[in-house]
């Protein structure tokens, strides 16, 4: 039996007050499964047609290994001013970013299930995301899939979602519409069915 995970009530769509900002998050522990690598690069492409362009990473530093690795990319780049670490954040900031980021990117290779996902389609944000392991079947029709191993693909993706608000707000809709499948209490009432 598959179970899906639930997304917790914290994560809504903004109210009309709250008009997203202009950066790209991502949400992922930092470690190699989630992809990074490829998103810096791809922030170098998207840099060179948007030179002010900024990506907000929120995660812990599980690896530091990986997480150095970055930072030289970051340097080797010339991507200082462009990509902010935030570390580990806490539900309320967190639930703040997906409802001001532009677009949410999901570039993970290996996903079980992908919890940052829902929380964002939970959050009503535009979503580019990688067609790999779970996500496609998570996502559904709410999101713009990409080859997370292309970084042209996924450079373009991203870049099409800054570009085009209709396409954004049709992403959004069905992101809203399609979270709510997931709740911890239908969770747990699958669970005490099996």
């Amino acid at each position: 039996n598959v179970i899906p995970h639930g997304v917790s009530t914290a994560f809504s769509p903004p109210d009309s007050g709250c008009h997203r900002q202009d950066f790209v998050l991502a949400v992922s522990d930092i470690y190699v499964q989630k992809n990074l690598t490829n998103l810096l690069q791809a922030m170098v492409i998207l840099r060179s047609e948007n030179p002010d362009i900024k990506l907000k990473i929120a995660g812990r530093f599980v690896d530091e290994v990986y997480h150095q690795k970055l930072i030289n990319i970051i340097a080797a780049q010339g991507l200082q001013d462009n990509v902010e670490f935030l570390g580990g954040v806490g539900g309320d900031e967190l639930s703040i970013l997906y409802r001001r980021c532009a677009v949410f990117v999901f570039p993970s290779t290996v996903e079980t299930f992908g919890n940052p996902l829902i929380e964002a389609m939970a959050s009503g944000a535009p979503i580019a995301c990688s067609n790999t392991a779970a996500m496609p079947e998570i996502a559904g029709d709410a999101a713009l899939f990409f080859d997370p191993y292309d970084v042209d693909d996924m450079a373009a993706a991203i870049d099409r979602l800054l570009a085009d608000q209709e396409l954004c707000q049709d992403l959004s809709t069905k992101a809203l519409a399609r979270a709510k499948n997931y709740s911890w209490e239908k969770t747990a009432e699958c669970t005490l069915d099996v």
